[in-house]
């Protein structure tokens, strides 16, 4: 992801919201999503620990998956 404008083309893609991935993360609080998503896109992972890349990694696996349900439901 190069910036916060894609990741956001992405959400829509997908019919996401930015907190809908946080609860999909377990995440108990925005400011955990936010952080991560600042942290992975601004600062481009720089400094993120394995556990951040992992849920990063979960993040993006989750956002594809809706994707890719959403594009089948428009193709039937």
């Amino acid at each position: 992801m190069l910036d916060k404008w894609d990741w956001k083309v992405e959400l829509a893609k997908a019919h996401l919201t930015q907190a809908d991935v946080g609860r999909h993360l377990g995440f108990a609080n925005p400011g955990q999503i936010n952080g991560l998503v600042t942290k992975m896109i601004l600062a481009s992972g720089k400094g993120a620990t394995a556990y951040e890349q992992s849920k990063w990694k979960k993040a993006l696996d989750f956002i594809k998956l809706n994707q890719h349900k959403h594009t089948k439901e428009n193709d039937a």
